[in-house]
């Protein structure tokens, strides 16, 4: 898993502002899950639980919103496409 909030500390001084693409497991193929499901168990098991996944996003969103660093684009494909601009948008 990656440290959001820790690269979001280390980046921001030098970073205007961020696009965030949350990934599409369905598009992913079978090379790209295997190869996660294998070398990162933790994060093939969230992205392949549909609630664990929307968890995943609803923290997701809340970390980039408390962080208060400019989001233009936030992007999911499951369990529905949505592009949002965190700034102008609660959801």
């Amino acid at each position: 898993m990656i440290d959001l909030e820790g690269l979001l500390v280390k980046s921001c001084d030098f970073v205007d502002y961020y696009i965030v693409e949350i990934i599409n497991m369905n598009a992913a193929g079978y090379k790209f899950k295997k190869l996660l499901r294998e070398n990162y168990p933790e994060s093939y098991a969230i992205a392949s639980d549909r609630e664990k996944f929307k968890e995943f996003i609803k923290e997701t969103k809340e970390i980039l919103r408390k962080s208060r660093v400019k989001v233009l684009q936030f992007v999911t494909h499951y369990p529905k496409f949505e592009c949002i601009n965190l700034e102008e948008n609660n959801g």
